[in-house]
Parts: C-alpha cells; sequence; structure tokens
C-alpha cells in the first residue's frame, strides 16, 4: 500500500487534472453477447443522465469493456451514491441478471488518469498495452511512457495513459480505423522511425516492467466526457 501511495502521489505531482476513469470488463456465455451490449446501452443511458461519460467497446472473445470517466473521484463518487440509491438502477440490474445468458463481471479497473493527448480520447480503434512496474520502478515507467506518449503522438496516435490502484500503468493507443492502427503498428515495428527505434532500444535494454496484456477493443459507442 505505501507504494501504491507514493506512484500516486508522483501521478499528482505531473498532472494537475484528477480525472478517474472505472472499467468494467464484462463476458457473455456464447450466443449472448448481443443482450449483454444492449444492456450496456441502456446502462449508458442511466450513467450519463447521472454525470458520467461512458465508453463502451468490444474486445476480444466478445468481451464488453464498459468504461466511466468522471472528472474528480468525488463525482465519481457521487454517481456511485446515486447508483445505490437508484430504485430503477437496482430493477435494471436484477432483471438483467436474473435473464437466462446473463454476463459475468471478470475485471474492475479503477483507475486515474495520468496524461493523454489533448482532445481527449477518440478513435474507434484501440489497444490497451498494461505493464506492471518492477518494483521501485515505476516512476521509470511513468517517465518512459510520458516520453512514448509524445513520439506516438508524432505517428499520429491518440496517447492516454492511466495507473490503477493496484500499480498497473495502462498504457492507450487510439486511432480513427483499425487500417490507420495498423500502419501505426507498422511504424513502430518496421524500423521506419530512427527516433523511436532508439528510444526503444534503451527503454528494453534495461527493462522497468513486465508487458502483463495487450488488449485490442473496437469502439461501440462513446458519450461526450465530462469537461
Amino acid at each position: 500500500m505505501k507504494k501504491i501511495l507514493s506512484v500516486l502521489a508522483f501521478v499528482f505531482s505531473v498532472s494537475a487534472n484528477a480525472t478517474v476513469v472505472s472499467a468494467f470488463v464484462w463476458e457473455a456465455p456464447t450466443g449472448h453477447a448481443p443482450a449483454m451490449f444492449e444492456n450496456g446501452m441502456k446502462a449508458k443511458a442511466m450513467h450519463e443522465a447521472m454525470g458520467a461519460g461512458v465508453f463502451i467497446g468490444q474486445g476480444q472473445r466478445f468481451r464488453m469493456y464498459y468504461v466511466m470517466r468522471s472528472d474528480s473521484a468525488a463525482a465519481r463518487g457521487a454517481v456511485m451514491d446515486t447508483l445505490s440509491n437508484s430504485a430503477e438502477w437496482q430493477q435494471f440490474m436484477g432483471e438483467a441478471a436474473s435473464r437466462e445468458g446473463a454476463s459475468s463481471l471478470v475485471e474492475v479497473y479503477n483507475m486515474t488518469l495520468i496524461a493523454e493527448t489533448e482532445g481527449g480520447p477518440g478513435g474507434e480503434a484501440t489497444v490497451v498495452f498494461q505493464y506492471r512496474p518492477n518494483p521501485g520502478a515505476a516512476q521509470a515507467v511513468i517517465a518512459s511512457t510520458l516520453k512514448a506518449k509524445q513520439l506516438h503522438e508524432k505517428m499520429g496516435a491518440r496517447v492516454q495513459i492511466l495507473l490503477d490502484e493496484t500499480g498497473l500503468v495502462h498504457y492507450i493507443t487510439q486511432h480513427e480505423s483499425w487500417a490507420a492502427q495498423g500502419a501505426f503498428e507498422d511504424e513502430v515495428n518496421g524500423g521506419q522511425n530512427k527516433e523511436w527505434d532508439a528510444f526503444w532500444e534503451g527503454v528494453t535494454s534495461n527493462p522497468s516492467a513486465v508487458l502483463e496484456d495487450v488488449i485490442r477493443i473496437t469502439q461501440v459507442a462513446v458519450s461526450t466526457m465530462p469537461e
């Protein structure tokens, strides 16, 4: 816990905003994904009415990534308080859980935004790289991702960097299409960008984190995020 608190202190020292993001990963039994996404769209309307911005994406294995964004932890807490006292929400959740083929919540990430491309997130194609910092290396990982963000933005990516409650760093790139994302990936991996290649060689020669997962998500729906 002490390590996580020290990392959070560092995050707030490099970013003046306190945007918070909660990502809920849902999975439906085979054949029931359409109903899961239909429920997601209904939940989105309710959450937006309570002041949260919502992104819904489809990932591997037809998982639904339901992402709520608020401009502060207090604002997120206010939404949670409203939900717990909402008869409409409780009825909706009860009905969704009781239906045949109900989806299951498989993961929750509560995150603080470190940095993002000016104008906020956007684009159909999202790729999430999840890095687990080595012991004592959290600040080095954050510094490296901030540098990577600068380089990737030059290549046309929109970037978000987030830190969750367990210390996992989420590095996110977004593009307007998967074709654009593929062109970006070719540039990153194909030796076409000497500045990136030099940076990546330095990072990988003395790694400060372990890559835990890479998640590809196609946007299904998104709302205007809170200012």
